[in-house]
């Protein structure tokens, strides 16, 4: 190739040598983020996509932990040493101050944080979000990796997991938009 030529190398992405329609769209795939949005509440959770430039929520996971949905007296029932029936008034061992429902919420969280975890070591998003009371979000925050924390744009303190997805959608573009 002559030097008098203008040749310019098509692989070359540098904004003075390429002029072409391709480069504006490759330009804008590589800017967008890949946004995973966590919507959760202390039993129940649902993890989705979310997809910028068509504002459409993809739902990848729901998840629910039966025991943090059930009334208090249904965990103790089992356990050891409660008496059932008349004698239901006598401690036969020592009463915990547990409650055995935020336990089984507990744990829920800390597997969605370790979840969450996963989906950041496999590089599955960019941006974080996540839509939950303050107490479940700060339970979620304290057993993820620093890396997974530096990845959370926002968080919205709503319980939000009992709404339809269409509903859900509408919503976080509203919310993007404030």
């Amino acid at each position: 190739i002559d030097s008098d030529q203008n040749f310019t190398n098509p692989y070359v992405y540098n904004d003075e040598q390429v002029n072409h329609p391709i480069k504006e769209l490759v330009k804008m795939a590589l800017s967008i983020k890949k946004t995973c949005i966590v919507v959760a509440d202390g039993a129940k959770a649902r993890i989705f996509n979310w997809n910028p430039i068509e504002k459409h929520i993809q739902e990848l996971m729901y998840l629910q932990e039966e025991d943090a949905r059930k009334p208090e007296r249904d965990l103790r029932a089992d356990r050891p040493g409660s008496g059932q029936g008349f004698n239901s008034k006598i401690q036969y061992t020592v009463d915990e101050h547990l409650s055995y429902k935020k336990q089984a919420s507990q744990l829920f969280l800390e597997k969605i944080a370790k979840l969450l975890c996963e989906k950041d070591n496999l590089a599955d998003f960019d941006i974080l979000d996540i839509i939950a009371p303050d107490e479940v979000y700060k339970s979620i925050l304290k057993h993820m990796s620093v890396s997974g924390r530096n990845k959370i744009n926002n968080h919205y303190p709503k319980n939000l997991t009992n709404m339809p997805v269409l509903d859900l959608q509408k919503h976080y573009a509203k919310l993007l938009s404030t």
